[in-house]
């Protein structure tokens, strides 16, 4: 005879379900408060040092880099898997 049956196995599912929402939270949180202080410091410090040319190298560089290394599309396929996780586990 099985141990619990059917609902044995749906309460591990549903406390790993509950613990993954609750680590994906905190990094967000974590995301969100990293990204801020990028916003509201670095990116504020850089705007005030670097000249315009430089800027414009830097951004050419992050495209270059997007495309070259992480991949063209990756960037929104990240976020499509984000989107679908976020409705799985509402």
């Amino acid at each position: 005879s099985s141990h619990g049956g059917a609902n044995g196995r749906r309460r591990p599912r549903r406390a790993a379900a509950r613990s993954f929402r609750e680590h994906a939270l905190a990094y967000i949180h974590l995301l969100r408060q990293h990204i801020d202080k990028e916003n509201r410091v670095l990116f504020q410090i850089a705007d005030q040092h670097l000249s315009d040319p430089t800027k414009q190298e830097l951004a050419k560089q992050f495209e270059d880099v997007e495309q070259k290394i992480i991949g063209a599309g990756k960037h929104e396929q990240y976020h499509a898997l984000l989107e679908t996780l976020a409705e799985r586990y509402r």
